[in-house]
C-alpha cells in the first residue's frame, strides 16, 4: 500500500512524498537552497510546465486565495480537536471548522467515497489522543489536503491576482518590492518557514513512538 507510486503521468513527486510522510518524518534540508526555474511544458496534463504554459497563455499570474487557508487553519484545528476528544459527532456539527458555504463545498470532495467512514475509523479506533492524532493526519494527507484547497478554490473562494492575493494576506509582509515580484515575498515566507519545525507529516508527531522494522 505504501510502496513507490504506481506510473503517473505527472506529480510522482507529490505523491512519493505523500506516502513517505506516513511512514517516516519528512526533514528540512539543511544543505544549499534549491532554486527551481520555471519552464513552459505540455508534456503532462498537470504540474508546473502545464500551469507556466497557462499562465504565459493568459498573462495572468494567479494565487490561490487567502480564503482557502485560513479555512484550512480552522479544519486541521478542528482536526486536532476531534483528535483529543474522540468527538467525531462535535466535529461534524461544528461543520469542521468552517462556515457553511465553506463546508458545503469540501464534503463531496473530503467525505465522498468512503471518506466519512474511513475518518470515523481512524477517529473512533485509535487507543489515545496521540495515537487518533497521527490517523487523523494520515487520513487528512497531502492529497486530501489538495483537494479541500481546489474545492474551495471552485466554489468559494476564486484565485486571485499575485497582488491582490498578497494585499488580502495579513500573515503575509507587506513589502513594495521595486525589482523582480516575489523577491521580498519569497524571502520573507522563506525565513518564517525556517523557524519553523525540522520535521513534517504525521510521523514525525513526538508524542507517539514510531516502530521500524530492524534491518
Amino acid at each position: 500500500m505504501r510502496g513507490s507510486p504506481r506510473k503517473r503521468e505527472a506529480g510522482e513527486d507529490f505523491y512519493l512524498l505523500g506516502k513517505i510522510a506516513k511512514v517516516a518524518p519528512l526533514l528540512r534540508a539543511s544543505g544549499p537552497v534549491v532554486r527551481l526555474r520555471s519552464r513552459s511544458s505540455d508534456r503532462t496534463p498537470f504540474g508546473t510546465g502545464a500551469g507556466v504554459a497557462r499562465e504565459l497563455a493568459s498573462g495572468e499570474q494567479l494565487f490561490y486565495a487567502p480564503g482557502c487557508f485560513y479555512a484550512l487553519g480552522r479544519f486541521v484545528a478542528c482536526i486536532d480537536a476531534c483528535a483529543e476528544h474522540a468527538s467525531v459527532e462535535r466535529f461534524q456539527s461544528d461543520n469542521g471548522g468552517l462556515d457553511v458555504q465553506e463546508w458545503e463545498a469540501v464534503s463531496t470532495p473530503i467525505f465522498g467515497a468512503g471518506g466519512r467512514e474511513t475518518f470515523e475509523a481512524a477517529s473512533r479506533q485509535a487507543s489515545s489522543p496521540a495515537a487518533r492524532r497521527v490517523r487523523l493526519h494520515e487520513w487528512f494527507d497531502a492529497f486530501r489536503t489538495l483537494k479541500f484547497i481546489h474545492a474551495l478554490r471552485n466554489h468559494v473562494w476564486p484565485s486571485l491576482p499575485w497582488a491582490e492575493a498578497l494585499a488580502r494576506a495579513p500573515f503575509a509582509c507587506a513589502t513594495e518590492s521595486t525589482s523582480s515580484p516575489f523577491v521580498a515575498e519569497r524571502r520573507w515566507f522563506a525565513e518564517h518557514e525556517s523557524a519553523g519545525p525540522n520535521a513534517f507529516g504525521p510521523a514525525s508527531f513526538g508524542q507517539v513512538t514510531m516502530h521500524r522494522p530492524s534491518r
